[in-house]
């Protein structure tokens, strides 16, 4: 058994699918948050021994060869289990919301192959 303490924001924000769509379109606007603020956001930190460290403000930050920079978040909690990734450069989004918990070699697979299919490579779907 699990108590899930209450409902609340840092480790447990409801949504919908739509609704997160919504305000993934408004960050490209500047409806919500500036640009100078996003730019700071999607920007890697330096660490105290002045080595970068490819997390922003909440967001993991890579830039991948043919889609370029990508920021991204995960979560979970008992009985689901979320990503957000934005394609930044090529103006996509990939929303993964799972209402059951499984292990995080599966939900990594499920995402790398959802990726694949949005930027026409080879994929494979996991069992």
């Amino acid at each position: 058994m699990f108590y899930l303490d209450g409902i609340q924001g840092d480790g447990v924000v409801n949504s919908t699918l739509e609704d997160l769509r919504k305000w993934d379109r408004a960050l490209y606007t500047e409806k919500l948050v500036s640009k100078e603020t996003l730019e700071i956001a999607f920007s890697p930190v330096l660490l105290a021994d002045n080595h970068p460290y490819d997390y922003g403000y909440g967001w993991r930050i890579r830039n991948e060869p043919g889609v370029g920079k990508v920021v991204c978040h995960g979560g979970g909690w008992p009985g689901y289990q979320t990503w957000l990734g934005r394609y930044i450069d090529k103006d996509k989004t990939l929303i993964y919301l799972s209402n059951m918990e499984q292990d995080q070699a599966r939900t990594q697979a499920t995402i790398e192959a959802v990726e694949n299919i949005i930027f026409n490579r080879p994929y494979q779907i996991p069992e």
